[in-house]
């Protein structure tokens, strides 16, 4: 779909408004959102698109238009707004092709802000193509999920939860270990999901496949027996010869959409938001909207951060089916598996993806986690697990680790 076709399929509130309310920044810099449309008056249907915050504290009532202005508009919102609040600033957000109102918008007292057509088309264009690919994983992690156990096909809802089945037959040779038995397969996957139909997601589409892609594609451990393995090509791109093939196809099929839309779109995200890794990024944004929150941004408490990462997110985990009817073997198989704080683990692997990008530095000290940390010897790029007790957050982000840097 080209930006020329969008043209005229645009709506001003369901596709323009959400851009600026996650992007408060290209109204004005340092600008924070406050609340979406804000009615004036119990008498009055008129509102304001968008309430933002400047840099200075001061509230900037923010008109986004896309097609037509009314300059009588900035009279009555003027009058309205100022029998409310004594101090603010009262902002038109116009096309810049739509300039030549500048003028009369300027002395009916309003601020203007001027974006380009063109790069809002664009967004909207790769917004559109992201929510459809969010959507697409979803339906692949919801879709019914078939599992032999013991001799009888068994329907799950959806895998995450044929993962996190694991319990115990009683069988003519004795009691025997049934189901999937893959829980922290399913916990990876859960994380994938959670995150895919986060709040976050809703807000920022484009940029939360980027953060899938970095899920899928990072570095990670998992534990056998005693030994903790890492594996450097990542979750997605791993090959799991002891996977069942159905579940490694599901792992595939979201592998495949995910690194298919960073493939053709993250360059085109990176130039929209203007090559600012602090714009296009959404693992240094919520990092940075997390920290910016507490009181002490020097040294970050894994505990606060993780706390604020679930909340963030809306991070929770599926619940596992409590027991299954197995109809060859005439008895019901309780599940062993809980999934009680899988949402702190969710959170921490998000953690140590900042920590693997360098945008967070751990602390050593009395272990509160242990997070896979960048190494360089000889050259070559290395991970290892690393105890930390608190977190530091880099603020030069020109010494972040990119993306692809990292993977490789």
């Amino acid at each position: 779909m080209s930006s020329t076709a969008l043209g005229g399929d645009i709506s001003e509130v369901r596709d323009i408004h959400p851009i600026f309310r996650a992007n408060p920044f290209l109204v004005e810099e340092g600008a924070m959102f406050s609340r979406g449309e804000r009615f004036l008056s119990n008498s009055s249907l008129r509102h304001i698109d968008l309430e933002l915050v400047d840099a200075r504290g001061m509230p900037m009532f923010t008109e986004i238009k896309w097609s037509t202005i009314d300059e009588d508009q900035v009279t009555m919102y003027h009058r309205d707004i100022s029998s409310h609040v004594k101090t603010f600033r009262l902002i038109w957000v116009i096309p810049d092709d739509l300039s030549q109102a500048i003028p009369d918008l300027k002395r009916r007292g309003a601020e203007v802000k001027t974006f380009r057509r063109e790069r809002i088309l664009k967004m909207v264009e790769v917004r559109r193509v992201a929510s459809a690919c969010l959507l697409e994983i979803k339906k692949m992690l919801e879709q019914p999920f078939n599992v032999l156990i013991y001799h009888e096909n068994v329907e799950f809802e959806n895998p995450i939860r044929a993962c996190y089945f694991e319990g115990r037959a009683t069988t003519d040779r004795g009691t025997k270990k049934v189901g999937l038995k893959q829980s922290g397969i399913g916990r990876y996957l859960d994380l994938v999901q959670s995150i895919c139909v986060s709040p976050v997601a809703k807000e920022l589409p484009e940029l939360t496949l980027n953060l899938v892609w970095e899920l899928l594609v990072l570095p990670y451990s998992y534990k056998v027996t005693r030994h903790w393995i890492i594996v450097k090509e990542g979750f997605g791109r791993a090959h799991r010869g002891h996977l069942p093939k159905s579940l490694a196809s599901v792992i595939s099929s979201v592998w495949n959409a995910v690194d298919g839309f960073h493939s053709q779109h993250n360059q085109t995200i990176r130039e929209l938001y203007e090559n600012n890794v602090k714009k296009y990024d959404l693992l240094c944004r919520v990092i940075n909207e997390a920290v910016s929150s507490f009181p002490d941004p020097t040294t970050v408490g894994i505990k606060d951060l993780v706390e604020s990462l679930i909340d963030r997110f809306a991070l929770s985990p599926t619940a596992p089916k409590p027991r299954i009817s197995h109809h060859t073997l005439n008895q019901w198989i309780e599940n062993i598996v809980t999934t009680d704080g899988y949402e702190n683990d969710f959170a921490k692997r998000i953690i140590e993806m900042a920590v693997l990008r360098r945008i967070l530095i751990p602390v050593g000290g009395v272990p509160v986690m242990w997070v896979l940390a960048p190494r360089y010897r000889e050259g070559q790029f290395e991970t290892d697990r690393t105890p930390c007790q608190s977190l530091t957050y880099n603020r030069d982000s020109t010494l972040y680790l990119d993306q692809i840097e990292v993977a490789e």
